[in-house]
């Protein structure tokens, strides 16, 4: 399962958001970019692995890190991953909320029972506010489960994840 969850999240976020990024803010500042780690042999073999040899101990990218050990210094390789800082605030008021709004409501969460739909509607139909982050944070979260529950529970289809956001 885990393994099917790790293709899933690379077969979507790796194209659907990173590629989209990196070529975005790269075309912004008038540098070209390569993505070296995307080589389809590369990855091909990557996904062939057993996942202990690529995440054990709640650490990733073991044999990159094994790689580069004494080539880069120890910090850099013993470095927690670090995530970037994005405007939140701005993404829910422009993408989040549109989307929760059309998606959520009727969707499996709340059809199931696992998220409480009189909640949902109340933090969709309120003003944006940015004081309100944790509401936004929590509505990202569920709209992340509902995609999950569409592909894996409604459409049961481990083998091609892959979900158009025009099919909700």
């Amino acid at each position: 399962m885990v393994d099917s969850a790790i293709r899933a999240d690379f077969l979507t976020k790796m194209t659907d958001d990173f590629i989209l990024v990196d070529d975005a803010t790269s075309m912004a500042s008038s540098i070209e970019t390569r993505v070296p780690f995307l080589d389809h042999t590369l990855v091909d073999y990557a996904f062939s692995l057993p996942l202990s040899s690529i995440y054990s101990d709640g650490k990733g990218k073991l044999l990159l890190r094994r790689a580069l050990s004494g080539k880069l210094p120890s910090l850099s390789i013993r470095k927690k991953k670090q995530g970037f800082a994005s405007n939140t605030y701005s993404t829910y008021v422009k993408e989040i909320r549109p989307l929760a709004k059309n998606i959520l409501p009727n969707g499996l969460a709340v059809k199931s029972g696992y998220i409480n739909s009189n909640y949902i509607s109340r933090v969709l139909d309120s003003a944006p506010d940015p004081k309100k982050m944790r509401e936004y944070n929590f509505i990202w979260n569920v709209l992340a489960l509902e995609i999950w529950l569409k592909i894996y529970v409604e459409r049961g289809d481990l083998k091609n994840p892959k979900l158009e956001l025009g099919e909700f």
